[in-house]
Parts: C-alpha cells; sequence; structure tokens
C-alpha cells in the first residue's frame, strides 16, 4: 500500500508539474489530488525537491536502462543510432516547456546529471559509430572521435532546457531536427550514379 501511495505522488507531481511548472506545483496541491494529508506525504518525501529528484533520476534510469538493452541487442550500426533516438525521444521528448524552465532556472543538480548521463553514454556512441564505418553501413570519410565530440557537443549545446525555450520550441520538435541532422550525417549516401 505504502508504495502504491508514493508512486500515485510521484505521478500526479508529474502530471501536475508537466502542466504547470514545478514553481506552481505544490504539495498541499499533490496530498489533495492523491486524496492524503499533507502529514502524509511527508512520510514519503522531504519536500518537493525531493520529488522533482527522484521523478529525473527514474527518467535517466529508464534511459540508461534503454541504452543499455539497445546496445546488447542491436547489430546494425545505423538500427542502433536509431533506437538511441528513438529512446531519447521517447522519454524526454513529451517534457513540457514549464517544467524545462523550472529545471533550468532552479535545479543546477538535475542540469548536472544530464550532462553527466551524455558523457556516460560517449563509449556507447563512439563504439556504434566505428562499428558502423567499420562495416561500412556508415560514411568512412567520418572520423568517430570527431563524430562523437560533434553529438555530444551539439546534443549539450541544443537538447537542454535553455535551448529550448530560448528558441520557442518543444523538445520533441528539436530531438527530431537534432536526430534527422546526425542521422544523415552518418549514413552512406549514394550519389547520382551509383557512385558512393
Amino acid at each position: 500500500m505504502s508504495s502504491n501511495i508514493k508512486e500515485k505522488i510521484l505521478n500526479i507531481f508529474r502530471e501536475q508539474s508537466q502542466i504547470f511548472g514545478i514553481k506552481s506545483v505544490t504539495l498541499d496541491m499533490i496530498a489533495k489530488r492523491c486524496g492524503i494529508s499533507k502529514k502524509t506525504l511527508y512520510k514519503y518525501f522531504d519536500g518537493k525537491d525531493q520529488i522533482v529528484t527522484e521523478i529525473f533520476d527514474e527518467l535517466l534510469e529508464k534511459l540508461n536502462t534503454r541504452f543499455l538493452e539497445i546496445d546488447r541487442t542491436a547489430d546494425e550500426s545505423m538500427v542502433k543510432i536509431h533506437h538511441i533516438f528513438d529512446a531519447m525521444f521517447e522519454l524526454l521528448g513529451s517534457v513540457s516547456i514549464p517544467l524545462l524552465r523550472d529545471i533550468q532556472n532552479d535545479y543546477p543538480d538535475i542540469n548536472k546529471k544530464i550532462d553527466d548521463f551524455r558523457e556516460q553514454h560517449r563509449e556507447l556512441v563512439r563504439r556504434t559509430i566505428e562499428s558502423g564505418i567499420a562495416s561500412g553501413s556508415m560514411n568512412g570519410n567520418i572520423n568517430s572521435a570527431v563524430a562523437v565530440d560533434m553529438i555530444l557537443g551539439a546534443a549539450q549545446a541544443v537538447l537542454y532546457p535553455g535551448y529550448v525555450i530560448k528558441n520557442n520550441l518543444t523538445m520533441q520538435s528539436t530531438i527530431e531536427s537534432f536526430k534527422a541532422l546526425i542521422l544523415d550525417g552518418l549514413a552512406l549516401k549514394r550519389r547520382a550514379g551509383g557512385v558512393k
């Protein structure tokens, strides 16, 4: 029963912060929507910051699990890269602007976790590109070290709350554009007349 209450608190907080942003969501609001007292809510969480941190830790853990699964199961490099971007889109693409704004402004520790997460998966991206080049499914003129640094540098520049907000985008549209540019650059293209 207690894990159900905790999960309900997290789910309602997720839902409300997606709509209104973190700042506008109060613990009183969450307790009322859960049908519990604020005192009961405090049995599960010390406060709003702990709820936000747990939600983002869970999100990054899900993404990490997906990346590990993709690494184990996808054989072809372009398929693997597609799956990596699809996983990012699925888990991060629906994050709302109010939520992003509050994360950017008030949660530097979460922004740091997002940056650390990107760095942790540098090796997966590098191995995937090198494998694609070796197999001939990716452009052989690409240096894998340069490609990885460009992908991660571009990800750091555009796949973060400040960029999305500043440019009046959604995380979904940003990820889709990023994915299209990166995948087109990596793909082995054939020129007119069938010459590589």
